[in-house]
């Protein structure tokens, strides 16, 4: 089964209405049932020449402002939701950078994009989530099994925030994964955790190293005892502008 991530490409979390957009398009993902064997991709089996890419997804103009913030928070978000997410991850050739225009299977990839800071930390990123993704057994062994994802909030509609927790088999340390996707950072954000003790973030999109704002929890955070969202313990957040953040239980307090 195919998840249609290109819905939630085209969402467009930078537009005016990007959070009642993106918000639409996670709900339908979170009535899709994850019990079976999901391919992940931004790239559909019927594109043709002329379809459009990511990038274009994301801007609506192939050569628009590769300088633009906002346009590559929400990439960066919008990739760290599709790894934290169950399913075998698919890119389409020049994806991992943000190439601008349509593969041409008459030319290379757009290499040259790679000069441009911004293209160069997407690719950083994509690198790390694979680098994750293989490292925390909670984000891949149980891919195809129901107990191996929870949501944890996915009703913030004044916020357009979401957050679901992934889970391995034994031993294997739980990660929960956190989205911002409105351009207003959140500060003290209260969110669930299965779990009390450190929890050290593994992946924040907003990094200075992908050209982001550098906001985030200097490396931790701690949840304590004290019900939310179903959870037994809590924690609070800062939440980045159009970011994801990944956290893994690292022990005690």
């Amino acid at each position: 089964m195919d998840i249609d991530w290109e819905a939630i490409a085209a969402a467009g979390v930078s537009s005016k209405n990007s959070g009642l957009n993106i918000r639409q398009a996670i709900l339908d993902l979170a009535l899709t049932p994850t019990p079976e064997a999901v391919n992940v991709s931004f790239f559909c089996p019927h594109q043709t020449t002329g379809a459009i890419t990511i990038w274009e997804r994301r801007t609506g103009d192939p050569d628009a402002d590769h300088n633009t913030p906002g346009t590559f928070a929400s990439l960066r978000a919008l990739y760290a939701l599709m790894w934290a997410y169950p399913g075998k991850k698919l890119l389409f050739m020049g994806q991992e950078f943000a190439q601008g225009r349509e593969w041409n299977f008459d030319a290379e990839l757009d290499w040259p994009q790679l000069s441009l800071p911004a293209h160069r930390a997407v690719q950083s990123l994509v690198r790390d989530c694979n680098h994750a993704y293989r490292a925390q057994r909670a984000l891949h062994e149980r891919d195809c099994e129901e107990d191996g994802f929870r949501w944890i909030e996915v009703g913030d509609r004044d916020r357009s925030v979401f957050a679901w927790l992934r889970l391995g088999g034994d031993g294997a340390r739980p990660v929960v994964a956190v989205m911002n996707f409105t351009p207003v950072p959140r500060e003290h954000y209260r969110i669930g955790m299965p779990l009390p003790g450190r929890w050290r973030e593994i992946l924040n999109t907003d990094a200075a190293i992908y050209g982001g704002t550098d906001r985030g929890n200097a490396g931790t955070v701690l949840a304590h005892s004290g019900e939310s969202h179903g959870y037994p313990n809590h924690a609070s957040l800062m939440l980045p502008p159009l970011a994801a953040l990944w956290l893994v239980h690292d022990g005690g307090a």
